[in-house]
């Protein structure tokens, strides 16, 4: 009798936890991204691309790459959004992605992984030292979708939960070309650890990545396809230089920042080599797989965590920080605190840009009027703004047939 008492308590103490890490995930994304609450719109591709395509091809568009590649868990959101209810589709996909952020969140917090600190690790998360691009928007959820890779990545050397690292995998997998450097370390986890579950994993981000790439046939494209050319200094400067200081505007500036702080991570690294777990090593892996796969993709001389493309920082911050937690707990107070103050710093610094607001559209109004018309300009959102709106061209049918595949 007392066992199951001390087990009914311990399941309650782990609702109430999850139902605080709800809470606080939707009280952060609101005050980061609260227009996207009060005024929800449809945005970039959701709108250029996976707009023209679910009325073509109704839910056969999951199967659609948008910029080369799948993103399986933004379709499966704004195509649920579509189709339950066109006119309020806007707010259904901010609630859908509401929901699988705080399930990302719940994950960091929850499954069993190698990362120390986890309600940090999943604080950063939510307070990442970026513009919030990334936050309250279907179409990025594929940035969100690529943590669950990590995650997998991270898990503690056992054979549990093998069906939700699967999932993981395929949702991850599919939804981000992440995967590509992440199944190769989960293959060298595999190598090296051994076990069964392992093993399995390994395998199904292998067949993973082959429909990742059959997809990307024809259509990926690289600004810079030729790593040997990759300026390796600028960058290790660029990336840890925004990750101290990510408010700053000189780049030179903020590459000798990051040119600096290198040595001292490596130092830190070396000294407490023997402490760290193997998942460190593997994170370390994944932090230098996905840096080059983004620059690779995006244009280096261009992207800043505030003003031009800051979701290109995305999983570089995120797994910089979680790195510094695993050092941070296997090291002294010595090393801890200054870590803790420097990430105190980098997110301090950042708060004046820490928030996204958008010009409000009237979505209804807009898709009656492309319903009512010969052929129709519909706003879609870019950055906010109105000077650069972009616009997706659909006839008064294709408008029809949008509205006539709502259930509501």
């Amino acid at each position: 009798m007392q066992a199951k008492n001390r087990l009914l308590a311990d399941e309650g103490q782990i609702f109430v936890r999850m139902l605080l890490v709800a809470v606080v995930t939707t009280a952060v994304l609101f005050i980061r991204r609260p227009d996207q609450f009060l005024h929800p719109y449809i945005w970039n591709e959701d709108g250029k691309f996976n707009l023209s395509a679910f009325i073509e091809h109704d839910w056969w568009s999951v199967f659609y790459p948008v910029r080369g590649y799948l993103i399986l868990v933004p379709k499966l959101i704004i195509n649920s959004a579509y189709n339950l209810s066109v006119f309020h589709a806007p707010a259904v996909a901010s609630f859908l992605n509401l929901i699988f952020t705080i399930l990302v969140i719940e994950a960091i917090v929850f499954c069993p992984t190698a990362l120390r600190f986890r309600w940090l690790c999943a604080a950063y998360v939510l307070l990442i030292p970026t513009d919030p691009e990334e936050f309250g928007v279907s179409l990025y959820t594929l940035w969100w979708s690529g943590l669950l890779l990590v995650l997998t990545l991270v898990w503690e050397r056992s054979e549990q939960k093998l069906g939700l690292r699967l999932l993981f995998v395929g949702l991850g997998g599919l939804s981000s070309p992440v995967i590509f450097p992440v199944a190769a370390l989960l293959g060298l986890r595999a190598a090296t650890m051994k076990l069964r579950a392992d093993r399995i994993i390994a395998a199904a981000a292998v067949g993973v990545v082959a429909v990742q790439a059959w997809a990307m046939l024809g259509g990926f494209r690289l600004s810079q396809p030729e790593v040997w050319k990759l300026p390796l200094g600028k960058i290790v400067g660029k990336y840890l230089g925004y990750f101290v200081a990510p408010g700053l505007q000189q780049e030179p500036v903020i590459i000798i920042v990051g040119l600096l702080v290198a040595p001292v991570l490596v130092l830190l690294v070396v000294w407490h080599r023997t402490r760290l777990p193997q998942q460190f090593w593997l994170l370390l892996g994944a932090l230098v797989g996905i840096t080059l796969v983004t620059v690779m993709r995006a244009p280096l001389d261009i992207i800043h965590p505030v003003t031009a493309g800051p979701r290109y920082f995305f999983f570089q911050f995120i797994i910089l920080a979680w790195l510094l937690f695993l050092v941070a707990a296997n090291a002294g107070r010595a090393v801890s605190v200054p870590i803790f103050c420097v990430l105190a710093f980098s997110i301090v610094q950042a708060l004046p840009n820490m928030r996204h607001f958008h010009e409000a559209l009237d979505w209804p109004t807009e898709l009656r009027n492309c319903a009512a018309s010969d052929s129709y300009q519909l706003p879609i959102h870019y950055d906010g703004s109105w000077q650069k709106l972009t616009h997706v061209m659909l006839t008064g049918n294709q408008c029809q047939q949008l509205i006539g595949k709502s259930l509501f």
